[in-house]
């Protein structure tokens, strides 16, 4: 089954939310905390937040799931067991401009994964 999510992020938000730690440590993996700039984070959740829409699931699980970039700089996302087993192929792509950052997420699942959820 093909399954895809997007979202959009307004960066001057993530500019507040970068000064509650706690928030963001319950948001992010440690490797995500790696760089504090609002655009890259802002990208980072909309990333997480488009791989769960793609699954249809609300509220996230944030660590269930890892931003991470190749040597070529291309996001990709390392996910838990939860979703290891459910998933055949994922791609994503995040973008900035300015004010917002926008990631869109495609995903190939093996059956109806309800137990993902």
């Amino acid at each position: 089954m093909l399954r895809c999510g997007v979202d959009i992020v307004h960066v001057p938000r993530i500019v507040r939310l970068l000064e509650n730690p706690d928030a963001l440590a319950r948001m992010l993996c440690d490797a995500e905390l790696a760089r504090m700039e609002p655009q890259h984070i802002a990208g980072v959740i909309a990333a997480k937040e488009a791989f769960f829409k793609a699954f249809g699931i609300a509220p996230p699980a944030w660590h269930d799931i890892e931003i991470r970039n190749k040597e070529n700089g291309k996001p990709t996302i390392t996910v838990s067991a939860r979703f290891e087993a459910h998933i055949d192929e994922c791609d994503l792509s995040i973008s900035h401009d300015a004010d917002y950052a926008i990631a869109y997420v495609v995903v190939m699942t093996r059956g109806n994964n309800e137990d993902a959820r």
